[in-house]
């Protein structure tokens, strides 16, 4: 075992050992299992598309928020118990026919078996989350692949119309937004734009939360369309959000394929921090 890998250990032994010792014992065979796969039902582009026109919101959960409700902490985001509690949430009480929003997870790797996955080097990333879904996920609803945007044209081809007939409200780092401005998309669309920190934004989310709320007209949400660039905080976002009848869509680092060279689409394949303790 490699010093990285070791570390990655490491970590999980120290943050599971005792808020969640069963998960250790749970991980060790799930390890151990070659064939170990999911079976999730993911919708098609058309089924997601009418679900967007119909008023869904859209929040990805993949790796680093599986992390963050196994206790762990990622680049992006320091653990924090408040936003556990949200990713919870949003998983345990989904729905796709009846939520107001849509999950996406990983397509590429949840019905992957281990021996695949280890292959790419990727096992310690997607493994937790092959077991999160075990436990934690409905396993009837439909599911939307939460790498959508990292691929090209996806945005243009999935929201970039519906984006076209509301107003905008782009939360993100102040580098995205200066990065967003610069392709053009203000004579695109109709957008205004709320900072957040580029890590650990979820430490301000009431903040945040109150600076989108400011900027949508009180009875007229139905005319707004949120995109979230923001991180783990992205989904207590969209969460809280939809609760309030207002839409929006969790892009994540997507945002950065959006009238751009696309520089993202391959880590869908092959991650760019593998190996890297969480």
């Amino acid at each position: 075992m490699g010093m990285k890998s070791l570390a990655a250990a490491l970590s999980l032994v120290r943050r599971n050992l005792f808020k969640d010792p069963g998960y250790l014992f749970r991980y060790a065979l799930r390890y151990l299992d070659q064939d170990y796969r999911m079976s999730v039902k993911f919708m098609s582009t058309k089924e997601l598309v009418s679900s967007l026109e119909q008023g869904k919101s859209l929040i990805r959960i993949n790796d680093g928020e599986i992390c963050l409700i196994t206790y762990g902490s990622i680049h992006y985001q320091k653990f924090h118990p408040r936003l556990r509690e949200y990713l919870l949430k949003i998983v345990l009480d989904y729905d796709h026919q009846t939520s107001p929003y849509l999950i996406g997870l990983a397509e590429e790797y949840l019905g992957k078996p281990n021996r695949e996955i280890k292959a790419k080097q990727m096992l310690r990333i997607w493994l937790p989350v092959k077991m999160a879904f075990e436990r934690f996920f409905p396993k009837n609803p439909l599911y939307f692949d939460a790498h959508l945007f990292y691929r090209s044209g996806a945005f243009e081809q999935v929201l970039e119309r519906i984006l076209q007939s509301h107003r905008v409200i782009l939360v993100t780092s102040e580098e995205n937004i200066g990065m967003v401005k610069k392709t053009g998309l203000e004579q695109r669309l109709e957008v205004s734009f709320v900072s957040c920190p580029a890590s650990n934004s979820f430490d301000q989310f009431d903040e945040i939360l109150e600076q989108v709320t400011s900027l949508i007209e009180p009875g007229r949400e139905k005319n707004y369309r949120v995109l979230l660039a923001a991180g783990p905080a992205s989904k207590a976002l969209a969460y809280e959000l939809s609760k309030r009848k207002i839409i929006s869509y969790d892009l994540g680092r997507g945002v950065e394929a959006v009238h751009r060279p696309n520089q993202i689409e391959h880590e869908i394949y092959q991650r760019s921090d593998v190996g890297q303790p969480s």
